[in-house]
């Protein structure tokens, strides 16, 4: 992790805002962005595409922050300067220092991505749609069918729910793991 001016202002910018950021307006600048009228004449609204950017927009920031917190650790211990003193490569110190001693947060950074990527629910509404079997999730699912309280909605949260808790399990259990080592 280099250090740069305005190094800060980026990390605000791409980290904490998203994880921040309201899911509705982010649909909405999404769709005016990519949209029909988009300044860059490209149209990616009601499509899968629009609902991969929309879950990770609001979600990839959860691996990028923790993984970036143990990168600091892992470079305030020095480890990689011995590996570069040793004749490392910044490839290879990447490689066989920062990756293997980051897995254990990789992974948790992984699983609390995919958790709050299974609630995000304004940007892929607004700006994927609700297209059966193409861009239908869990949440739009829900939140279209939650005024009828349908069967099939209660089964729905009763799924996002069940699984956003064994993601949060999962969580902890690996970051318990790497406190104990």
């Amino acid at each position: 992790m280099k250090e740069f001016r305005g190094k800060t202002f980026v990390e605000t910018l791409v980290v904490d805002v998203p994880q921040t950021f309201p899911p509705v307006a982010e649909g909405i600048i999404f769709f005016l962005m990519l949209g029909p009228t988009s300044p860059f004449h490209i149209n990616l609204t009601f499509t899968f595409t629009a609902l991969v950017i929309a879950k990770f927009f609001i979600a990839g920031p959860f691996v990028v922050s923790t993984v970036a917190r143990r990168f600091r650790d892992i470079k305030k211990s020095g480890i990689n300067l011995t590996a570069r003193s040793l004749g490392a490569n910044p490839f290879q110190v990447f490689t066989t220092v920062f990756l293997p001693m980051s897995l254990t947060d990789i992974a948790a950074g992984a699983t609390l991505c995919w958790s709050r990527a299974m609630g995000e629910l304004g940007g892929s509404l607004i700006f994927a749609g609700v297209i059966p079997f193409k861009t239908e999730v869990l949440p739009t699912f829900i939140a279209l069918d939650a005024h009828t309280l349908t069967n099939e909605a209660l089964a729905a949260t009763i799924l996002g729910t069940t699984a956003s808790i064994l993601a949060l399990v999962t969580f902890k259990r690996i970051t318990l793991k790497r406190e104990k080592v």
